[in-house]
């Protein structure tokens, strides 16, 4: 095993990670336009600004509040906001890094 790679992991907590690595993708752009409502009509529905409406498609971290307002808004499930796009497992050398923690228990 790629002792730099465990190290890289160790240090970033990666061994915690449990769920399948995914990409998605932002429809809110084309959620508005299917709805044939304007951005200013989105604002006004979920109480997000226009402004921020606008930026949208080309953030990467999204407020949890803003996310929740336009599902409830449209009406939309969270994968309808941010279908899956790629799904990869989990890193092999994961499993490795949590199988050496746990033969090593209390050290971090």
């Amino acid at each position: 095993m790629d002792e730099k790679l465990v190290e890289e992991a160790k240090t970033k907590r990666l061994y915690n990670h449990k769920a399948p690595i995914v990409k998605t993708d932002n429809r809110l752009g084309e959620i508005i336009k299917e709805l044939g409502i304007t951005q200013m009509d989105a604002a006004l529905k979920t109480g997000i600004p226009q402004a921020t409406l606008s930026k949208w498609n080309k953030q990467e971290r999204f407020n949890p509040d803003f996310i929740a307002s336009i599902m409830v808004a449209f009406d939309l499930d969270f994968f309808d906001l941010f279908p899956i796009v790629e799904k990869h497992e989990r890193p092999a050398y994961f499993d490795e890094i949590e199988a050496e923690i746990k033969e090593k228990p209390g050290e971090e």
